[in-house]
């Protein structure tokens, strides 16, 4: 396995905030109902990769920039009510999350590691999640390489990330909230049409790309459309004009 030289000032201040209160907390509805609905599609396109294979061995799932664990939980609530004999690993650049998550979870193999050198055998994993993570890199394209590498052929990966190369995050970006440039550490501004590029470029092509939610031109307009109405207009708008949705999760398959 190949070890990572990363520096100990990013290792120790990448992020401090803790995740599991600020998203899944009691008083925060709008992040929460936005990871839920993550969850949705992750299950729905679990259960249709999993009931197309069987798996001799312990089935093997890589979180790729796991954070605190966020992602975890709903990936192990998802096999578990599939019934499958799995084994979780993580990774993520910061110490602290990484330590985060091996205290709260007991059973699942986790390291501090960049994504462009991951400590694992090439063809290791069975499925790869990699949600919001691309478009904090300087290199997403050698990530992707790498993320790759360690998939066996045939392997599922789940990538996610902000559609911010959209209108209307553009219209935040530069009119309405201008303080995002001041304060993101987002380097890259996906879009439907990037995303895509990106992983035929790593000759990846994706089975399918859902457009999730809608992005609005400010923060404070997401706790007001968080109810069962604004819901509602919001996905109607999605479903007219797809191209300005919040998220974008690709879900592709390893050639062998």
């Amino acid at each position: 396995m190949k070890k990572s030289n990363i520096p100990q000032y990013i290792q120790s201040n990448w992020y401090v905030d803790d995740q599991f209160s600020q998203q899944l907390g009691d008083n925060t509805a709008p992040q929460k109902e936005v990871i839920l609905e993550r969850w949705k599609i992750f299950d729905l396109e679990l259960r249709k990769y999993l009931s197309t294979r069987t798996f001799s061995a312990p089935l093997r799932v890589l979180d790729a920039g796991c954070g605190d664990g966020i992602n975890l939980v709903g990936l192990e609530k998802i096999l578990s009510n599939l019934n499958q004999n799995f084994k979780l690993h993580a990774v993520d650049l910061s110490v602290l999350r990484v330590g985060r998550v091996l205290q709260r979870f007991k059973r699942i193999n986790a390291f501090v590691t960049s994504l462009d050198s991951l400590p694992f055998q090439d063809a290791y994993f069975d499925i790869v999640l990699c949600n919001h993570v691309l478009e904090h890199l300087e290199q997403p394209d050698i990530a992707l390489q790498e993320l790759l590498r360690v998939m066996r052929p045939g392997g599922m990966i789940i990538i996610g990330v902000p559609n911010e190369g959209c209108f209307m995050a553009k219209m935040r970006n530069y009119i309405f909230q201008r303080s995002i440039l001041k304060t993101t550490d987002h380097i890259n501004f996906f879009t439907s049409k990037s995303l895509q590029n990106m992983m035929t470029r790593a000759n990846l092509k994706p089975l399918i790309i859902y457009h999730r939610g809608w992005f609005l031109p400010h923060m404070r307009l997401i706790r007001l459309f968080n109810n069962i109405v604004g819901r509602y207009l919001l996905n109607w708008i999605r479903i007219v004009f797809p191209s300005n949705a919040a998220d974008l999760i690709a879900v592709a398959i390893r050639d062998p």
